[in-house]
């Protein structure tokens, strides 16, 4: 998926994808959805949702956002992405 936000190009192909959440249900499920966590090679994050009752879209992240969505979402993979935090 491409999209041009701002001016700027976000594009699923060419971005590396950080992390990957899909619910356990059938992608034709009303339950269904998937979260992407990509970050461009220019250090930037953005996240591609898509939900069965709705289209594919991006939103841009800060790196703090980034850093929070992760935390609340897949806790376990927070250091491997970001490193090491203190005790």
């Amino acid at each position: 998926m491409k999209r041009i936000i701002n001016g700027k190009k976000y594009n699923t192909d060419t971005a590396n994808i950080i992390i990957k959440l899909e619910s356990e249900y059938n992608k034709s499920s009303t339950d269904y959805y998937c979260f992407k966590l990509y970050k461009k090679c220019s250090g930037e994050f953005f996240l591609c949702t898509y939900c069965s009752d709705r289209a594919d879209f991006i939103t841009l992240l800060s790196k703090d956002e980034a850093k929070a969505w992760v935390e609340n979402r897949a806790n376990d993979y927070y250091e491997a992405i970001f490193g090491e935090v203190e005790e």
